[in-house]
């Protein structure tokens, strides 16, 4: 790639907006240092980095902060020399900044993996970086923590100097010494501390002196106590700095000792900054990662010139290299066929220095030998050279250098010349690049290179579109349409007469004229058909978000539907659970209850609860259950089952709006949806007598209204008619019952009130009164 072009492009100004994106000198270096990759690995490597710098901004800010290059420093303490405190400083600060960014890139690493590798592989130097943060404050100070010894002398200097200081005060402040005193003040000369004489009186204070006024009026003194003490300060000093210089020794070594560890980490932060100043760049730029191609074509999708600002600029789309090699764009001056042709070569030269570009997804380049271009007035005023001689010098040493893998970019070819004679000049350039099969896009106003693109294949037309309303370019380019200079619209625009321009229309051929109208009326179909499209777009977008908002919704009535089924189902599979719980205990009671009865008939009624248990599973995912009952069939009291857990109930109320059913189960009372009802034929009868309001019931068992007689039998066969009786009873919504035992020997009352103050059922139990069958009957309360 020749310099000179892509300074014409611009290319270095874009060079110098990622330079100003960087932080450190190291990464400015780099930035400084972009130029067109040839290797494809090489560039697919930068743009792989620049696309997970661009991921990582999306995760918050980089912590990169301003750095100093201290490679330099680096190489003085490989050397043997002995570095600063503000060298150790930037290097610590170096240090540290590395790890911050470890840990920042390691939080998303599964996104940045290639920046994470890099950093993998640095080595963190911890025992170096400890001892810096004991031994280095902020801009290179040497801290007390360095050594027990520095701190020690320090100690020791403080509390001379301060000691001095206070001995000074006391000696100014005493009435015997200040009738020889100027002022009654401590100052200093020559870094010692003095007090200000009397120069009649000088020999009244023993001492050393150091300076006097100007007017020869002072003389300042260093008492004499004060020489002692500042001598031992001095000394104290003296100890100080070869501690300091011990200190900076050691941790010079240690740096010199860490040597490649520090370049690496030097190097990889640079590496850094210029990798995320791509990234903004890039994000600065609305860019997007360019797709590299091996087939040799540019596609630019909606292209902006990234020198322009983004609410001016207007977006091209072109492709070259797959039906056309050759773009010829025409129409008048400041069109902004100019901006295109740099735009076109500006974003090539970006996409191949690992660049994101300002271009909608999808935008594809090649990897070119070398991207040429002749735009503008290059005349050499030193070589005196005209207008023409400039540009044939530049384009002859194109022809001499481009090839078949390169851009070539013209403006306005063929200019500065006969209009005849350049316009064939042109022509015959073309055709040298067009057989060459080099990319190559020319900008011009000659008429006559329209036809020549509709009479050559591998060549295009494309012109700046033109709005005839306002008669200004909208800088749009239409390819496939050339374009016409519209000198005529615009001279009758400004007022040129009607007479003028129709003798001008006169003095052109006819089928030049032919040719212009024919330009005319396409760029209008064009844009009829344009606006349609956009209109069509518009529709097909709206139906789209339509339909993705309508399946939004979908999705989450069905995520609800499923949500409250297994709900439901767990709430069920709960109930069960405790049906279960409550089952097992009443087992429990009835062992207890009839520990002394015959076993064999009481392990058969065990046997049958056991199996009745079994019968109640958990609710199964698959199952699609469907009931046979309906609102105007459904009836209180009826006998269901309840298809879902696959048990027998009792409806006692009817369906809801929501068409939700109450029924007792055993002792459970369950909500559940109508259609997971089922009749079944009643073994119990509820009825409803509403005339007085009572309630009666008849079953198989030995019992009329709410009373049981349970007389005559032993107590096995009283517990299960009382059990029966009982659950009809609670169902039916009765609040006091009565069971006759009779009096006998006492055996079946006891046993029956033992096992009625255990009963789920039963609020309390007591012994009939006079008019209830006194000791021969039991009235229970139900809950």
């Amino acid at each position: 790639m020749d310099k000179k072009y892509l300074q014409t492009l611009e290319f270095y100004k874009i060079v110098k907006m990622l330079e100003n994106k960087a932080l450190t000198p190291m990464g400015k270096e780099k930035c400084l240092g972009v130029f067109p990759e040839q290797d494809k690995d090489r560039l697919l490597e930068l743009l792989n980095f620049t696309s997970e710098g661009v991921i990582s901004y999306n995760y918050g800010n980089p912590p990169l902060v301003e750095l100093k290059d201290i490679s330099s420093s680096l190489y003085r303490a490989g050397k043997g020399g002995l570095l600063n405190g503000l060298e150790l400083y930037e290097i610590q600060r170096t240090l540290q900044g590395a790890k911050e960014l470890k840990i920042f890139f390691t939080k998303i690493k599964n996104l940045t993996p290639r920046i994470n590798n890099l950093l993998q592989l640095m080595d963190e130097c911890k025992e170096l970086k400890s001892q810096l943060s004991i031994s280095i404050g902020d801009n290179g100070t040497i801290l007390d923590t360095a050594s027990s010894e520095l701190k020690a002398i320090r100690k020791q200097i403080f509390r001379s100097e301060g000691e001095l200081k206070e001995r000074l005060e006391r000696f100014v402040k005493s009435p015997q010494n200040q009738k020889y005193l100027q002022e009654g003040l401590v100052t200093q000369r020559n870094d010692r501390y003095v007090v200000p004489v009397k120069v009649e009186h000088k020999g009244q204070v023993t001492g050393i002196v150091h300076d006097f006024s100007a007017s020869g009026s002072t003389v300042y003194v260093e008492p004499s106590f004060a020489v002692e003490i500042a001598n031992k300060i001095q000394e104290l000093k003296i100890k100080e700095k070869q501690e300091i210089e011990r200190i900076l020794y050691n941790l010079t070594n240690l740096v010199s000792q860490n040597k490649g560890a520090l370049e690496y980490i030097n190097n990889l932060i640079g590496e850094l900054d210029f990798i995320l100043a791509k990234a903004k760049l890039a994000k600065e730029l609305r860019g997007t990662e360019p797709v590299i191609n091996d087939e040799g074509f540019i596609h630019i999708k909606e292209g902006r010139h990234p020198l322009i600002p983004f609410e001016e600029v207007v977006p091209i789309t072109l492709e070259l290299g797959k039906d056309f090699t050759t773009l010829v764009i025409t129409g008048p001056n400041t069109g902004g066929k100019t901006v295109t042709l740099k735009t076109v070569g500006l974003l090539t030269l970006m996409a191949q220095s690992g660049m994101f570009v300002p271009a909608q997804e999808g935008s594809s380049f090649p990897i070119l030998e070398g991207v040429y271009a002749d735009i503008g007035d290059e005349q050499s005023i030193e070589q005196s050279l005209s207008t023409f001689s400039s540009h044939m010098t530049n384009i002859i040493n194109i022809i001499e250098n481009a090839t078949t893998n390169s851009l070539v970019l013209f403006d306005e070819l063929g200019a500065g010349t006969d209009p005849l004679e350049g316009s064939a000049l042109a022509t015959a350039i073309l055709d040298f690049f067009k057989e060459r099969g080099t990319l190559t896009v020319a900008t011009t106003h000659y008429s006559q290179l329209k036809s020549y693109a509709y009479e050559n294949s591998g060549v295009e037309n494309a012109s700046v579109e033109f709005d005839h309303l306002t008669l200004r370019p909208t800088y749009k380019l239409l390819i496939g349409i050339p374009g016409k200079s519209n000198a005529f619209e615009i001279s009758k625009r400004l007022g040129l007469s009607e007479e003028i321009i129709h003798r001008a229309k006169e003095l052109i051929s006819k089928d030049t004229l032919k040719v212009d109208e024919m330009i005319k009326d396409l760029e209008e179909k064009r844009m009829f058909y344009e606006k349609k499209l956009k209109e069509l777009e518009l529709s097909v977008q709206q139906y789209n978000q339509k339909n993705s908002e309508l399946q939004e919704k979908l999705e989450e009535l069905s995520a609800k539907k499923e949500t409250i089924i297994q709900k439901a189902k767990e709430e069920a599979n709960k109930i069960l659970r405790l049906a279960k719980r409550e089952g097992e205990s009443l087992i429990e009671e009835l062992k207890q209850i009839h520990k002394e009865v015959e076993k064999g008939e009481v392990q058969r009624y065990l046997q049958e609860a056991r199996e009745k248990m079994k019968n109640i599973s958990p609710i199964k995912e698959e199952s699609t259950l469907k009931g046979n009952l309906t609102k105007e069939k459904i009836k209180v009291g009826m006998e269901v089952k309840l298809l879902d857990i696959n048990q027998k109930g009792i409806v006692l109320e009817l369906p809801d709006e929501n068409n939700q059913v109450l029924c007792q189960v055993g002792i459970i009372k369950v909500k559940t949806a109508l259609e997971n009802l089922e009749g079944v034929p009643q073994s119990a009868k509820v009825s409803f007598n509403n005339k007085g309001g009572t309630k009666t019931v008849t079953s198989k068992g030995e019992h009329s209204s709410t009373t049981l007689d349970i007389r005559g039998q032993n107590v096995e066969e009283a517990i299960l008619n009382i059990d029966k009786f009982l659950d009809s009873c609670f169902i039916s919504g009765f609040k006091e019952v009565t069971i006759i035992h009779g009096k006998g020997t006492g055996a079946l009352r006891a046993g029956v009130q033992q096992y009625l103050k255990k009963h789920p059922h039963v609020k309390s139990v007591r012994l009939g009164g006079y008019y209830d069958g006194g000791e021969g009957a039991s009235i229970v309360t139900l809950d």
